[in-house]
């Protein structure tokens, strides 16, 4: 089951979640009134999941550290 999220502080919440690594100014920059406007954010109810771990150094190009706890 998904539904559509319209509220503003949900759009902001989605951006946050998928780029809570990144470092604003640095990285990215946040997004304008108007790229917020045009975002769509889904909630994506989930039963159940699987996946594989691929483990690799700190160092690892591109490697960082996923919170789960940041969409808030």
């Amino acid at each position: 089951m998904s539904r559509r999220l319209r509220r503003q502080r949900h759009r902001r919440a989605g951006d946050a979640a998928i780029s809570a690594h990144l470092k604003p100014g640095e990285d990215c920059r946040p997004l304008t009134g108007d790229e917020l406007a045009l975002t769509t954010v889904y909630r994506i109810d989930i039963e159940s999941w699987s996946g594989k771990r691929r483990q690799v150094e700190p160092d690892f190009p591109g490697a960082f550290f996923y919170s789960a706890g940041a969409t808030g």
